[in-house]
């Protein structure tokens, strides 16, 4: 990526950013990390990633997230993105 082209996204950048500080989003607050989730979600989807989610296993913690973009096939390359949603 190019310098410019990352000043381009700067400003779009720090306003995803600060919608996620400003939800709160602890880590055992289920509705706050699924909004997050939610975000998240919202940004991802116009570049093509497709989400599938899953229910965590502990008490009152929020979904996991998986974006995919690209081929639904083993064989093709891939991307993947790890993180957490809770602030």
């Amino acid at each position: 990526m190019s310098e410019a082209f990352l000043r381009s996204i700067l400003g779009e950048t720090i306003a995803h950013l600060r919608e996620l500080v400003e939800i709160g989003s602890f880590t055992r607050d289920r509705d706050g990390v699924n909004r997050c989730g939610d975000a998240c979600a919202s940004w991802f989807a116009p570049l093509g990633m497709t989400e599938r989610r899953a229910p965590s296993v502990s008490a009152g913690c929020g979904d996991h997230r998986i974006w995919t973009v690209g081929p639904d096939d083993a064989q093709a390359p891939g991307l993947i993105l790890v993180a957490h949603l809770d602030t």
